[in-house]
């Protein structure tokens, strides 16, 4: 392999820089202008230089700007030579030992700024890989800036491993050897794209045609939720043996749901030469668009063998990228045809939303010219210049426009105007219609990788807005939306407070929610009515929980601590306190209550009494308390938990640490006390004795801020600064799972029965995971504010309250899950087959059991038989089913009685039965073909197989004639008098090894040596494909316009059955287990080895939705009448059934429901932007039905 991976940087977003050095900077830009005004042209690699690292991505933008005022791009000069070389830090080669893990490596074949390349060899597998590892000079960062860069690289690096798709580098191992963090890939043997081009031997077409198997590749990266960040030609390998191109060195590569802390330092990421101008801006903001200007420049590059921009200075680069239009590639090699050319300029457009919308769209354009066809983008006119050069340049445009009208006669101006005017409308009308289609298809990618589907709806309801004017696409948008609202689950907003929300509290027996706010008021909600709550108004910023039943209490800053009735939410008492209350907790079985001052005064009281009964007195803060029981309570205070004895009113233990403590919890006998530290130590002692359990210190960036104990105290969980959620066995003090959020952990809470987990961070979302099958549950679920405070409500529904940027009260219900329509027999389902209508399956059991299931839902109707059912059918009425058993006996059955209407036996092994028009039967056994009749099983014609191959049939035209594929041959045979007339015939290469017919015209034959024919009945016109990971299932489509193929190795392709038409990959984890086209809509189902069943586009291969059944092994399934329903059925013969239908209700409704949702509105040039309270509930009050009501 002899890639060579370059350094490349992102210039980073805006930060919150010290004020030292912005004011140092300020200076620098003073200098720089200075020197700019004299008319002399700055060294910027010199200033930067004289700033820190962390200013770099600032200066830059400064000096930048200030060229982009004084100088013209040829004005720019500084000290760097290449420009598609790192912009600031040359990356560092690792000292490597010899060997890292179990690979011994063998020579360094490339580095790059993320990251050193060795060729390798593993061994046991004795293997040739290519090994990376992170060079030493990336982590002599700060500490904390350390572990999250190697975060990151172990997320990144475990995501891309993740991806199975032939044209993306695969990864093998993602590791960590003595402090080195490495990831194990494959070796591939070739060269790069850029040497490729360097060598002078690469056409036009070859351009293209590797360009568009890496923009598919590129768009299965966005779909994982992957950003590349660094596609350039020396990142794209092409295999020798092969020529496959694939896309490699992902050390740059960003999860689209993370924040990027690493890119907030101001630290640059991206090759210049490369980067989309919004790369330059703002890389945090960069999106999948970034990735698609990026392969337009690797495609301009290929093109004409230099990049889109080129300056002997970085930033001479960096302005032509922002504000010059590249020289268009047929001016520079005039061999390029005009249709790549508009392709290439496509993707080079300033503006994100004037490109194409996603890498699958560039990836079909490129497919269109390698087709000859037309293809979407348009060259940019003169007009279209024109318009681009008067909006950079308004003032010279301007007077230009009043020179020529003085100088054009009014008449002439008149008549070219009107001669152009119809084709002008025209032009306009298919701009727009392209530029709607090309947003909404850049909403669907955004959705696809945003952060939960509570996120991806703001997205979706904008594509459902773009997509009015087609009624497919706007289905499928409907359906995508209904499917992320499902996954979000229910959720109620009970309302809003007028400040944010501080507290929550549960009572089960009364199923009422009270809430408690900066605004001075707690409220009550009622979850049994849409009742308004009941308003108790303290008159000061406040805590509450509920005391006793009937009775509430509040603790405010104004030193009153007041009990309310709480079913008419009238005062009781009041009970001033001699300081500001910070913190109280009740203890309902005894009815105490403990009460925290900023006096550093515990004190102890009844409920019902005024009297103090304890006073405990302290010497620093108090920030947490906690109730053993009646006679002991707990308190944390910075370094110190102490335990009191409250009748003694002294303390009778204490645990305390170096750091600070984040958090305790208590078990709910109290024998075990759980900690964490602010230095990521967690501690659990026996609190009778003292004596501590375990003790398990974290890294220095993982500290313990917060920390719960299950009820029954055998597991403990601990929540970390880097997202980090652990769970602990108790009392081993065992790591036992964990769970990775984004951003610090918050809040921690078990449900009372202690089945659920729920967390919140501070990037605003909660999430909720089922604490014995580990999985995520519900979540993310976001809002507009950081959640302050969360309460369970049931099993599995969350209360939340926010900060004062928010201040909603909601209530989110995790989804429920999937079940079975109808109970298994616990044995393997010998067959799984629908009628054509979609309405009715039978499935069959070795114990001898066939049942017809209506989908509908009715009882199924069982026929028993005396052995295994091995094939199946359906008749021409709803009331027949034909039968075979593995002894040979063939039969009718009528339903409504469930009685056998003939049967006939056999010596033979019956492998198949199709139901033929005309009261016909076609039967296949090991030995022959059967004609029957169907009305008495009388045997009409029977013809001899001439070899042992298994024979496939399949119906055609409704059933007016049969496809039958066995050995080398495939028949096209209509039933007649006689017995079979054969309508055309087709010698195959090799053993047929399974059929698919389309609607009468076509089918597809999957062959021994793993070839692919689709045979065009009407025309006689044989396309082939070859494959060698092609697996059992082949699909053709109704229309016989797409061809869908299972891998051995997992995923899928789909192919268009024109010659040489290039598939789109399927981003599927494992193999499949079958897949069924809906001719209806257009759309393909697919089910996975690992349970995953998903809903795609059957014309373009985009997701509509997925879900898996976790556990579930599956056996078959199929889509509904109508495609908005789906069936499967597992290994057990259990049947699940659930149903889709697109999102109803008008387009601003569907809006409302996505803002409440998500708490987020799109913008087209910011994405996802959060409402401000405000607005929130301003929505929420016009459309309280939108959302929908647990």
């Amino acid at each position: 392999m002899s890639w060579q991976p370059e350094a490349g940087d992102a210039l980073g977003g805006d930060q919150e820089l010290p004020l030292e050095l912005a004011t140092q900077i300020d200076s620098v830009c003073d200098e720089i202008e200075s020197l700019l005004q004299r008319g002399q042209q700055p060294a910027v690699e010199d200033y930067l230089s004289r700033v820190p690292p962390k200013g770099h991505a600032r200066l830059l933008r400064e000096t930048v700007q200030l060229l982009l005022t004084y100088c013209p791009p040829s004005g720019l000069t500084d000290t760097q030579g290449r420009l598609d070389s790192p912009t600031v830090a040359q990356a560092a080669i690792v000292d490597a030992t010899g060997q890292i893990g179990n690979y011994e490596l063998l020579e360094q074949v490339g580095a790059g700024g993320m990251g050193v390349v060795y060729r390798a060899r593993q061994r046991g597998l004795n293997r040739v890989v290519a090994i990376k590892l992170l060079p030493t000079e990336r982590l002599t960062h700060d500490s904390r800036m350390r572990e999250k860069l190697l975060a990151r690289f172990h997320r990144e690096a475990t995501a891309t491993a993740q991806l199975h798709h032939p044209h993306i580098v695969a990864i093998h191992e993602v590791g960590e050897d003595q402090g080195r963090p490495f990831y194990a890939m494959q070796f591939v043997d070739g060269v790069t794209l850029g040497q490729r081009v360097s060598a002078r031997n690469l056409t036009p077409t070859d351009a293209a045609r590797y360009l568009a198997t890496v923009a598919r590749a590129v768009y299965a990266l966005h779909a994982a939720g992957i950003l590349h960040r660094d596609l350039k030609p020396n990142n794209i390998l092409i295999e020798s043996e092969s020529d496959r191109a694939m896309v490699a060195d992902f050390g740059l590569a960003k999860l689209v749901t993370e924040q990027d802390d690493v890119t907030r330092t101001g630290e640059f990421f991206g090759t210049p030469a490369y980067m989309a101008p919004e790369q330059i801006t703002s890389a945090a903001r960069a999106g999948s668009p970034a990735d698609v200007y990026s392969l337009g420049a690797t495609l301009y590059h290929a093109l004409t063998g230099r990049p889109p921009f080129v300056d002997a200075s970085t930033a001479g680069v960096l302005h032509q990228v922002l504000n010059s239009a590249p020289v268009p590639p047929r001016a520079i090699n005039p061999s390029v045809p005009r249709d790549l050319e508009s392709i290439c300029l496509k993707c080079l457009e300033k503006e994100p939303h004037r490109r194409y919308p996603s890498a699958l769209a560039l990836a079909e354009d490129l497919e269109r010219y390698l087709a000859g066809l037309p293809v979407l983008a348009r060259p940019i006119r003169m007009a279209g210049r024109l318009a681009r050069w008067s909006r950079r340049n308004p003032i010279p445009a301007a007077l230009l426009t009043m020179v020529a009208v003085s100088l054009l006669g009014g008449a002439a101006i008149s008549t070219a105007l009107w001669l152009r005017a119809s084709s002008e409308a025209r032009q306009k009308q298919l701009a727009l219609d392209e530029s709607l289609r090309n947003q909404a298809a850049q909403c669907r990618t955004q959705a696809a990788v945003a952060a939960g589907p509570a996120l991806a709806l703001p997205y979706l309801a904008q594509a459902i807005e773009l997509t009015a004017g087609e009624p497919r696409s706007n289905r499928l948008d409907r359906v995508r939306f209904a499917d992320a609202e499902a996954r979000v689950g229910d959720l109620r907003y009970l309302g809003f407070h007028g400040a944010g929300v501080d507290s929550l509290d549960y009572d089960s027996a009364s199923r009422r929610l009270l809430s408690a706010s900066d605004d001075g008021t707690a409220r009550l909600w009622s979850l049994d009515s849409s009742r308004p709550p009941i308003v108790m108004n303290h008159g000061a910023s406040a805590l509450a929980a509920f005391a006793s039943p009937g009775v509430v209490v509040t603790a405010g800053q104004d030193r009153a601590l007041k009990f309310w009735d709480a079913n008419s939410g009238q005062p009781i008492r009041q009970q001033q306190h001699t300081g500001r209350l910070s913190s109280f907790t009740v203890y309902p079985p005894a009815e105490f209550i403990a009460v925290v001052s900023d006096y550093k005064t515990i004190c102890i009281g009844r409920i019902d009494s005024s009297d103090w009964l304890y006073q405990l007195p302290h010497d620093e803060s108090v920030s947490e308390l906690q109730f053993v029981n009646e006679h002991t309570l707990v308190s944390r205070s910075g370094r110190r938990l102490l335990v009191w004895d409250l009748p003694g009113q002294s303390v009778t233990r204490e645990f305390s640490h170096a750091n600070q403590f984040g958090s305790f919890g208590l078990t709910a006998d109290g024998e075990y006390l759980l900690a964490g530290s602010s230095d990521g130590t967690v501690f659990l002692w026996e609190l009778a004795t003292g004596k501590q359990i375990f003790q398990e210190t974290m890294p220095a960036s993982s500290r313990a801020l917060k920390v719960a104990m299950r009820p029954d105290g055998k597991l403990a969980a601990t929540g970390h600064d880097d997202g980090a959620v652990h769970l602990w066995s108790v009392p081993a003090g065992e790591k036992v799972a964990t769970f990775q959020v984004p951003r610090s952990v918050t809040r921690l809470l078990f449900s009372p029965d202690g089945r659920r987990l729920a967390a919140t961070n501070n990037d605003r979302q909660l999430f909720l995971w089922d604490v014995a099958t580990r999985a995520l549950i519900g979540g993310p679920y976001p809002h507009g504010g950081t959640p302050n405070v969360m309460a369970f409500v049931g099993a599995d529904a969350v209360a939340t309250g926010a900060g004062a940027d928010d201040r909603a009260v909601r209530i989110w219900q995790a989804p429920a899950p999937i079940k079975k329509a109808w109970k298994g027999t616990n044995s393997q389902p010998g067959i799984f087959h629908a009628d054509p209508r979609r309405e009715h399956f039978l499935c069959g059991n070795p114990s001898g059991d066939l049942r017809m299931l209506r989908v509908s839902g009715t009882p199924a109707v069982t026929l028993r038989h005396n052995s295994s059912i091995v094939a199946a059918a359906f008749g021409a009425d709803d009331d027949t089913v034909f039968s075979a058993t593995q002894k040979g006996l063939l039969a009718r059955w009528r339903l409504s009685t469930k009685k056998k209407v003939w049967e006939r036996p056999r010596a033979d092994t019956i492998i198949d039965l199709v139901a033929l028009a005309g009261d016909r039967l076609a039967c296949a056994t090991d030995q022959c073909l059967l004609l029957c009749d169907a009305a008495n099983g009388k045997i009409l014609y029977e013809q001899k197989w001439e070899t042992a191959d298994r024979p496939h049939l399949a119906a055609l035209a409704g059933g007016a004639a049969l496809a039958v594929a066995q050995g080398k041959s495939c028949r096209i045979l209509r039933p007649s008098a006689e017995g079979w007339t054969t309508a055309n015939s087709l010698t195959l290469d090799a053993a047929a090894t399974s059929l698919s017919a389309a609607d009468g015209n076509a089918v597809a034959i999957r062959l021994l040596t793993e070839d692919l024919l689709v045979w065009r009945i009407d025309t006689n016109q044989v396309t082939r494909r070859s494959e060698n990971r092609i697996g059992p299932v082949v699909r053709l489509s109704p229309d016989a316009e797409r061809l869908l193929v299972g891998l051995n190795d997992g995923g899928a392709m789909l192919f268009p059955t024109i010659p040489d038409g290039a598939p789109i990959v399927l981003p599927i984890a494992a193999p499949l287990v079958t897949a069924d086209f809906c001719a209806e809509h257009g759309t393909l189902l697919t089910l996975a080895e690992n349970g995953a069943i998903s809903q795609w586009d059957a014309l373009t291969g985009e997701a509509i939705w997925s879900r898996t059944l976790p556990g579930v092994k599956l056996a078959g399934g199929f889509l509904c009448a109508g495609g908005d329903a789906v069936l499967v059925i597992d290994d057990k013969s259990g049947t699940y059934r659930w149903s889709l239908p697109p999102a109803h209700g008008a387009q601003s409704q569907i809006a409302d429901r996505g803002a409440l949702a998500s708490a987020h509105r799109y913008s087209a040039s910011q994405g996802l932007v959060p409402y401000s309270a405000e607005e929130l509930e301003a929505i929420w009050k016009r459309n309280k039905t939108g959302v929908k009501q647990p």
